[in-house]
């Protein structure tokens, strides 16, 4: 399964291809070969006729994204947003593994995977760097945070309740076929 972060589902839902990656300040223009280039901030738009190096052409829907311009022959190009530092948008397999490391119940690989790609075709999600789940996946300068403090005991003669959460509806998840019986 490859990574659907800059990817965006197009009118049918499927997924387009992803944008490319912001290729920093100095970027070489594939047309005339110019290291300089303006970046514009584009929004996401629907489907639509759009002028584009000197032609009008059909695309979209197009998400937000940086429209590159050559600052020599004008020739355009778009590209993925930057993360702002420390942001860390997940990845299909990032949030894969979360469904299945947070789940109450066993979750296999592709219920895992399929609804990893669900969820980042309908929302934005960033990964906390704090969280010692992704551990191995930053490269953290100091040690990772302390673990949150015990609550106190309870008082003698209590009972410390847990809150009861009400029975599910619908099929198990083991009817539905997303866990290996």
């Amino acid at each position: 399964m490859h990574d659907r972060t800059n990817e965006h589902p197009d009118e049918s839902g499927e997924f387009m291809p992803p944008l490319p990656p912001y290729s920093g300040e100095l970027t070489v223009c594939v047309k005339c070969s110019h290291n300089e280039a303006f970046t514009y901030y584009r929004p996401a738009c629907p489907r639509a006729m759009h002028d584009r190096n000197g032609r009008m052409q059909q695309r979209g829907p197009l998400p937000e994204r940086l429209e590159r311009a050559c600052q020599r022959c004008d020739y355009s190009w778009d590209e993925a947003l930057v993360p702002a530092e420390g942001i860390h948008p997940a990845t299909v397999e990032n949030v894969a593994r979360a469904l299945q490391e947070c789940a109450p119940y066993p979750v296999n690989q592709p219920a895992a995977t399929y609804t990893a790609e669900r969820l980042l075709g309908v929302a934005h999600v960033l990964l906390r760097a704090d969280h010692p789940m992704w551990a191995t996946v930053f490269e953290h300068t100091g040690p990772l945070p302390a673990e949150q403090p015990t609550p106190p005991p309870t008082p003698a003669g209590l009972k410390q309740t847990v809150p009861a959460t009400p029975e599910p509806t619908g099929p198990t998840v083991q009817q539905a076929g997303f866990v290996d019986q």
